[in-house]
């Protein structure tokens, strides 16, 4: 779901510095996974591949990220997903 600024604003009541602060934390940015076209999806993906990392699938890259973010978002706790060169 999109939301223009002005409808955070009235739903949260905060100011937009802070919106953006809030939309800066998501995995997706933090992360930065790898956002490639599969098939008539969209993947992001971290890590090296499907079954070691975590994969968002969407029909557009934003739809895919809004995926990988829940799929972050859904790790238990003490879960480690590792991409080569980074530590997550």
């Amino acid at each position: 779901m999109r939301l223009s600024m002005k409808k955070w604003e009235t739903i949260n009541g905060c100011d937009p510095a802070v919106i953006a602060a809030h939309l800066m934390c998501r995995p997706h940015i933090i992360f930065r996974p790898n956002i490639t076209q599969d098939g008539d999806m969209w993947c992001a993906l971290y890590g090296e591949n499907l079954m070691d990392g975590i994969a968002g699938f969407g029909k557009t890259p934003s739809a895919a990220c809004a995926e990988f973010d829940k799929a972050w978002s859904s790790l238990a706790p003490n879960a480690s997903v590792a991409k080569k060169g980074h530590s997550a």
